[in-house]
């Protein structure tokens, strides 16, 4: 039988198992087209980024029994994976109501349609272990299928430059450490907590491409923690 595991909770918990599995198509890419008087055809821009997916997940519960809890449980966001390959997480969000429908009088098992959106990668499952670096110029692969948004601490002070591949990093006036975390797009001091995007000068965040990256640095730096976040498109 299918199952599903959501923010943690194998669905196997509260009885409840998937019918089918879920349809889930390739990500679009986020174009945007414009008309241009006098051009012909639309001028495409594209952003380098993926739309979400919707889908639904259609199961049934064996007992009323955790009806409350499973209501409870099937709402906001969170990791899921499905139990036909547990190496991949996708970040998923209930987005409306679950729906609940009786099999039949004489049957205490209910359908469940559960509707869901689902950024459009699939991580790797479960997270891979933070890779620690403590000299420059070595070298981190990429497993992936497609380039991670990682976060990278790093321990040390003063003026710092980090590279990550070809993209530069330039940190000024780094008291103990700093953090740069690349998917939510923001800079922070040492506790990963306080914002300090003022440091930082960078034309981008830094990504780790497919295959081999370089991570190096110049300056007064004991360690480069990277919290990897590897994907598949």
């Amino acid at each position: 039988m299918m199952t599903f595991t959501f923010k943690g909770t194998d669905s196997a918990t509260y009885g409840v198992y998937l019918t089918e599995h879920p349809t889930i198509v390739a990500a679009e890419k986020r174009v945007e087209f414009i008309e241009v008087p006098g051009r012909d055809g639309a001028l495409s821009i594209y952003d380098g980024a993926f739309n979400d997916v919707e889908t639904e997940l259609m199961g049934y519960m064996q007992t009323t029994i955790y009806r409350d809890d499973i209501l409870g449980w099937l709402t906001g966001a969170g990791d899921l994976v499905l139990s036909t390959d547990t190496t991949r997480a996708y970040k998923a969000r209930v987005t409306g109501q679950v729906e609940i429908e009786r099999v039949s009088r004489g049957l205490d098992a209910w359908l469940l349609r559960i509707p869901v959106r689902l950024q459009p990668f699939r991580y790797h499952s479960p997270a891979p272990a933070n890779i620690v670096k403590t000299t420059s110029g070595q070298t981190v692969t990429n497993p992936g299928t497609y380039k991670s948004r990682p976060k990278i601490a790093i321990v040390g002070s003063g003026d710092i430059d980090l590279w990550i591949g070809t993209q530069l990093v330039e940190l000024a006036g780094v008291d103990t450490g700093y953090v740069i975390d690349s998917e939510a797009m923001d800079c922070y001091a040492a506790d990963g907590v306080t914002l300090d995007n003022g440091k930082a000068t960078l034309d981008d965040y830094p990504t780790l491409a497919v295959g081999a990256n370089v991570v190096s640095w110049t300056g007064t730096v004991t360690r480069v923690t990277i919290t990897p976040r590897w994907r598949d498109i």
